[in-house]
């Protein structure tokens, strides 16, 4: 249990909250991340706290992604319905200006959203509702492409920039094997 409340607790800071309800939320939300990762979990009681938190905020994307992944495999319909939220709630952040860093979440969802909608496809084929899912699934796939091409994008910048000299870094290596062989 310690591990886990330690990883827990470095998102949970109660001084940078503003409010009771902020610290209730927040309370919630991350001593249900604590038991959820528990190897006998209480799923009820997880359910409850993660509910708790979304009577305070329920635009907390945190909550709804944690929820499905609780329950995936438990209550699949409930999963769907958790991932929806989520995804609708994803999909109204404006990514140019989303800076995790200044967010108070688990997860940052701009990195892991194509996982979300791909879970999100699978469990809706697992209950064979596969009406949208080749969709999500190209939604999903389009974003990694993205980002792909943008770290493609950002290493040729940092190259151009910063070019690797391999001819230096042969002969370093060479020296190193030389001082090593004497």
């Amino acid at each position: 249990m310690m591990e886990n409340y330690k990883e827990a607790e470095k998102y949970f800071n109660p001084s940078k909250y503003n409010s009771d309800k902020d610290n209730i939320l927040y309370t919630n939300k991350f001593l249900a991340f604590i038991y959820a990762k528990e190897k006998k979990k209480d799923y009820d009681k997880i359910t409850e706290m993660y509910n708790n938190a979304l009577n305070y905020n329920d635009q907390d994307i945190d909550c709804y992604i944690e929820l499905a992944n609780l329950n995936e495999l438990r209550k699949p319909e409930e999963t769907v319905k958790m991932y929806e939220k989520a995804i609708n709630l994803i999909r109204k952040i404006d990514f140019d200006n989303y800076n995790f860093n200044n967010t108070k979440n688990l997860y940052d969802v701009k990195d892991i959203f194509p996982e979300i909608l791909n879970n999100y496809a699978t469990v809706k084929l697992r209950l064979n509702q596969i009406n949208d899912v080749d969709k999500i699934l190209n939604e999903a796939l389009t974003i990694v492409k993205k980002r792909k091409a943008s770290v493609n994008n950002e290493i040729k910048i940092n190259y151009q920039q910063n070019p690797l000299n391999i001819e230096a870094l042969q002969e370093e290596v060479i020296f190193l094997i030389e001082r090593l062989s004497n």
